[in-house]
């Protein structure tokens, strides 16, 4: 039996049954006489794969990291879907795929680029428009926890204002399966904006959600709830997952 912290690959290999291709779901007495079974609750714990994702991606070094978003972020320009018109980006925290060329590129080719801003109290978030003709960095201001966010402003995304349109959501996260079910940092922030933007605008606008993630940051199996949302479709810096 491969060990479970060796590295990731170990890690990942071990959550899937030895074999990527078999269910997501593990049989019940998957644990049974397993020397790791009382790890068992914490290691498929939602918390308990946030802290291995974290962890795997804060040993990366900065160099890697960047390297890594390099590569994401030139596959998405490569791919159908920067086509769209409209595009839902994000300001990188240090363990997530880092977004400022994609940013910039979006704003070169004359596309819309909106960027979130949180309300701490509700767990909601607005995104706002970020002028291409000015500097990013004059539109944004840092929170609370040190994170880019644009100024309140008069452009706030509304979909009602791009029906027909094909909007890009770019998705962050704390980790990925390889069946598209995600894992946030526990607010609900993506989740429900998500929910209420399939809701109020499925065939209206052609929507597609893209997650971006180190391979680090995939796994086998997440535990999920009737409140997560999936992503259509993951770019990592190894593979893209539809």
């Amino acid at each position: 039996m491969q060990g479970w912290f060796l590295s990731r690959k170990s890690i990942r290999v071990e959550l899937s049954c030895g074999s990527s291709d078999k269910k997501r779901v593990l049989p019940e007495d998957f644990f049974q006489g397993r020397m790791f079974c009382l790890m068992a609750d914490n290691f498929f714990s939602k918390n308990g794969l946030r802290k291995i994702s974290r962890n795997a991606v804060s040993s990366l070094g900065d160099d890697v990291k960047r390297d890594k978003s390099f590569l994401i972020q030139q596959k998405f320009i490569g791919s159908d879907f920067f086509s769209c018109d409209i595009f839902l980006s994000y300001f990188a925290l240090p363990s997530e795929v880092d977004t400022a060329l994609l940013n910039e590129k979006i704003l070169s080719g004359g596309k819309k680029l909106f960027l979130p801003r949180t309300h701490l109290d509700s767990y909601f978030m607005d995104f706002f428009e970020i002028d291409g003709n000015r500097n990013i960095f004059e539109q944004v201001e840092k929170n609370n926890f040190g994170i880019y966010e644009p100024f309140v402003n008069e452009a706030a995304f509304d979909a009602n204002n791009f029906l027909g349109k094909r909007i890009c959501v770019i998705v962050p996260c704390v980790a990925f399966d390889r069946e598209r079910n995600r894992l946030g940092h526990g607010k609900g922030y993506y989740d429900y904006f998500i929910s209420v933007l399939k809701k109020n605008f499925c065939g209206k606008a052609e929507l597609s959600f893209c997650g971006f993630a180190f391979d680090e940051q995939i796994f086998n199996y997440i535990p999920v709830s009737d409140n997560d949302e999936k992503v259509d479709c993951i770019f990592t810096d190894e593979e893209i997952l539809v």
